[in-house]
């Protein structure tokens, strides 16, 4: 068996607060709230995170690692303008890339099915904040898999007011 930093997904159930580094922050506090929360009768549901280990493969795999860094390195974090411009080019090197075939198929086999086996959805969620750290927009991507095997990607922008909620007694 895999340990969990070589492996590619990782289920919520599996995760906690100490694999912020694996699963990123979000992923790893619904690891915590399930196994918490779970056993005091709050129903969590169980689901998937890809990892840290196959976010950086995916980046080797298409060899975009370097064209990333070289990006980056032309940065001015100082003007907007630079930000915006190199955030752009990052997203598109990333978007234009292709799963590799190991990857794919470890994700798809977790994807969730209907009867007729098409995949419900898979939701990717970017937020991007302005100079004060506002929600400046919210873009969503949906994965869908036809019976083929094929993936698509679709953007959806959104743009929602997210509640604040009160911390949870964990």
């Amino acid at each position: 068996m895999k340990e969990k930093s070589k492996k590619f997904i990782l289920w919520f159930k599996e995760t906690s607060k100490r694999n912020v580094a694996l699963v990123g922050g979000k992923n790893a506090s619904l690891g915590e709230m399930l196994s918490q929360l779970s056993k005091k009768g709050v129903n969590i549901p169980d689901g998937f995170a890809t990892t840290s280990f196959a976010y950086w493969y995916f980046l080797k795999e298409n060899n975009i690692l370097l064209k990333l860094k070289n990006l980056f390195k032309k940065l001015d974090t100082k003007n907007i303008k630079s930000l915006q411009e190199t955030g752009k080019q990052a997203r598109n090197l990333i978007l234009k890339s292709e799963f590799p075939e190991d990857l794919k198929k470890e994700i798809i086999k977790e994807y969730i099915y209907d009867e007729n086996g098409r995949l419900i959805r898979v939701v990717t969620t970017i937020i991007t904040y302005d100079e004060n750290g506002n929600i400046k927009s919210v873009k969503r991507y949906l994965e869908i898999r036809s019976p083929d095997g094929w993936i698509k990607t679709k953007s959806q922008d959104i743009f929602e007011e997210l509640p604040i909620l009160p911390n949870l007694p964990i």
